[in-house]
C-alpha cells in the first residue's frame, strides 16, 4: 500500500472521529439543558369569582398599565381555592391604581425574590397581605425580607393557623386580624430583630365572620385600602363601577386610628 493511499485513510478517520466527537459533545450540551430544572418567576393565580363592586377587575389577568408607586402580593390559602377575599380586594386596590397581585401561598419564597427584584429596579413600597395558610406565609415573607435587606412597609394577616414569630427587621408595620375562638386564628409574637409596630387584634367579638370569611369582610377590606393607598397613592382614580351595583364604600383616611391589640377597626362612612 503506497504512503499516499495510507495518508488518505488516516485523513479519513480523523475527520470521521472528529465528526462523531462535536456531535456527542453537542447532545451533552442539549441533554444538560433539557435536565436542568427552569427558574419561573411566580405566576398569579387566576381569579375564581369577581363582584359586582368590583366592576370585574381581575387581579390576574392585570398587566400593571395603572401602575402605582409598590406593589401588594396577596396570598391565598388551603389548596388555592379559598381565601377568594384576597381576589376581592386586590381587585379594590386595583381600581384605586394600586399593583396587586393574588398568590398561591407556596410561592411565597419565589415571591420573597420578586419583591427583591423591584425595590432594586426603584419600585416600593412592598406590602404583604395573606389568609390563613396564606397569613402563615407572609409571615415567613417579612422573615426572610428582612434577611435579605428588603424593606417592606406593611404586613397584613387575616387569622393565621399557627402561632408564627415575627423577626423581620426590615418590616414596618405588621396588623393581624384573628379570632381566638374561632379554632384557627393564633396571634403573631414579637421576636428578636423585629422592631417595628405590631398590632395583634382579636376580631372575637366579630360573629358576622369566621375563620372561612374573615378574608371576605368589607369592613377589614376598608381599614386594608386606606392604610395601602396612605402608602403609595392613586395610581389612578378609581373607576366608575355599573349602575346597578351598589355604591363603592369609602376607603379610611390615612388619618384613620391604628388598629391597637384588642381594638376593632373602625370604617369611615
Amino acid at each position: 500500500m503506497s504512503k499516499m493511499y495510507r495518508n488518505a485513510i488516516l485523513a479519513c478517520t480523523v475527520a470521521i472521529a472528529v465528526s462523531f466527537a462535536g456531535a456527542g459533545a453537542a447532545w451533552s450540551q442539549d441533554a444538560a439543558k433539557q435536565a436542568a430544572p427552569k427558574q419561573e418567576a411566580p405566576k398569579q393565580v387566576a381569579s375564581a369569582k369577581t363582584d359586582k363592586k368590583s366592576a370585574s377587575v381581575s387581579p390576574s389577568s392585570s398587566s400593571e398599565k395603572h401602575v402605582s408607586h409598590g406593589k401588594v402580593y396577596l396570598l391565598r390559602g388551603l389548596l388555592n381555592i379559598f381565601s377568594l377575599g384576597m381576589d376581592d380586594l386586590a381587585a379594590k386596590l386595583e381600581r384605586r391604581g394600586v399593583t396587586a397581585g393574588v398568590y398561591e401561598y407556596g410561592q411565597w419564597e419565589a415571591l420573597c425574590n420578586d419583591a427583591a427584584a423591584r425595590v432594586r429596579a426603584g419600585g416600593g413600597p412592598i406590602v404583604l397581605v395573606g389568609h390563613s395558610l396564606g397569613a402563615d406565609a407572609v409571615v415567613d415573607m417579612a422573615n426572610k425580607l428582612g434577611q435579605m435587606g428588603v424593606p417592606v412597609a406593611l404586613v397584613v394577616a387575616f387569622d393565621p393557623t399557627v402561632s408564627n414569630v415575627l423577626t423581620g427587621r426590615t418590616t414596618s408595620t405588621f396588623i393581624n386580624y384573628y379570632q381566638s375562638d374561632n379554632g384557627f386564628g393564633r396571634p403573631v409574637a414579637r421576636g428578636a430583630g423585629f422592631h417595628g409596630t405590631l398590632s395583634n387584634v382579636d376580631l372575637r367579638r366579630h360573629t358576622e365572620f369566621g375563620h372561612g370569611s374573615i378574608d371576605k369582610s368589607a369592613m377589614l377590606h376598608n381599614a386594608v385600602i386606606g392604610r395601602v393607598l396612605a402608602l403609595v397613592g392613586r395610581g389612578s382614580k378609581p373607576k366608575p363601577t355599573d349602575a346597578s351595583a351598589a355604591p363603592a364604600q369609602t376607603p379610611v383616611s390615612s388619618s384613620a386610628p391604628r388598629a391597637e391589640t384588642g381594638s376593632v377597626p373602625r370604617t369611615q362612612q
